[in-house]
């Protein structure tokens, strides 16, 4: 059985209906009174089940970031990457990456736009729901590009060495924040492309 909230439904199912056949068919006392201890046990760990799982626990953003970046994750194993996180407002101009340098944040963009600078000349803009500096996080590497907000940004912020001790002792958020990378990964990179060819076809117009 996949869903351990339906083990758990049927093992109660069980639970009473072996509580009723010792109790009222068999006259067994002390098995109906392991079999109600047995009950009571699932019921309770159906309820932890149920309220470690509720979505409702997240906000808007939160429930936002665990549906894309997260591809879904259960809200028990997602709600302990969000609790390292916070929500900053940052200012236009402001950098957040630095081509060259090591980033100490994962950043994940909740609203507005982040300029990509390479060189000296940008080559891709990020939106909300992208990913910032993630590419150096996967691999160790520096930052290949400088990120700059065009606006007034909100972004939800982790700090790198909090969240690889996290991955490592959570095999599925490890997963599942990996999947959600290479996808946003993907993504922007089809951007890119789109905005270089528009680019080159702007200058042989010219």
């Amino acid at each position: 059985m996949r869903a351990m909230r339906w083990l758990r439904f049927f093992a109660i199912l069980a639970g009473v209906t072996a509580f009723f056949y010792y109790g009222f068919i068999r006259d067994d006392f002390v098995s109906a009174f392991w079999e109600s201890i047995y009950v009571a046990v699932n019921v309770v760990q159906l309820f932890i089940l149920w309220f470690e799982n509720r979505i409702g626990q997240f906000d808007e953003d939160e429930r936002q970031f665990v549906h894309d970046a997260l591809m879904d994750l259960k809200p028990v194993h997602a709600a302990k990457m969000l609790r390292i996180g916070k929500v900053e407002t940052v200012g236009e101009g402001r950098k957040l990456l630095e081509q060259g340098e090591a980033p100490e944040r994962l950043y994940y963009l909740l609203s507005g736009e982040v300029r990509i600078v390479q060189d000296g000349q940008q080559v891709g803009a990020c939106h909300r729901g992208d990913f910032l500096g993630e590419m150096s996080f996967v691999s160790g590497s520096v930052a290949n590009a400088t990120a700059l907000a065009a606006e007034p940004c909100r972004v939800l912020v982790f700090e790198r060495s909090q969240l690889a001790q996290l991955l490592d002792r959570r095999e599925p958020l490890r997963h599942a924040l990996h999947a959600g990378v290479s996808r946003n990964l993907l993504t922007k990179l089809n951007r890119m492309n789109a905005h270089s060819l528009l680019r080159q076809n702007g200058l042989a117009g010219a």
